[in-house]
């Protein structure tokens, strides 16, 4: 039962992401199983100050990275929550301890003409998603 729902939860995500490009590459977390970590939720507010882009809530002030400034709204949002969720990255083989992230809404960011129809103004929500390894259950005890 418990593969059951792992196999559900990464087709369901893969379809997702693969849909929008947040996957890195068709087969990732192929070798390990894919697990929320965090949501994230930006109002459009929030997304449109400009100090915003240089520093989230889970960075350092020192991180002086900046969003893309020649980026659309869809770009930059995308950059936004990309950052979000890199925060639960740890170091690993392969796909293993990376993150994604699952933007779950609004509908205009999904859409396949987003780049034309999404805002800042819309917010957008989703989910971080760690590659974990497998775990092998030891035998039973004889």
């Amino acid at each position: 039962m418990r593969h059951l729902l792992a196999a559900i939860t990464l087709a369901a995500l893969a379809g997702s992401c693969l849909a929008h490009g947040e996957l890195p590459t068709p087969t990732w977390c192929a070798n390990g199983h894919p697990v929320p970590v965090s949501t994230f939720e930006f109002s459009g507010s929030w997304l449109r100050e400009p100090e915003q882009c240089s520093v989230l809530p889970e960075q350092d002030a020192d991180d002086s990275r900046e969003c893309g400034q020649f980026d659309d709204d869809y770009g930059t949002t995308r950059h936004m929550a990309s950052r979000t969720c890199q925060v639960h990255a740890r170091s690993g083989p392969g796909d293993i301890g990376s993150v994604v992230f699952v933007v779950e809404q609004p509908a205009s960011f999904l859409h396949d003409d987003h780049h034309a129809l999404y805002n800042l103004s819309h917010g957008v929500k989703g989910t971080c998603v760690r590659c974990e390894a497998r775990v092998i259950p030891a035998p039973p005890p004889r």
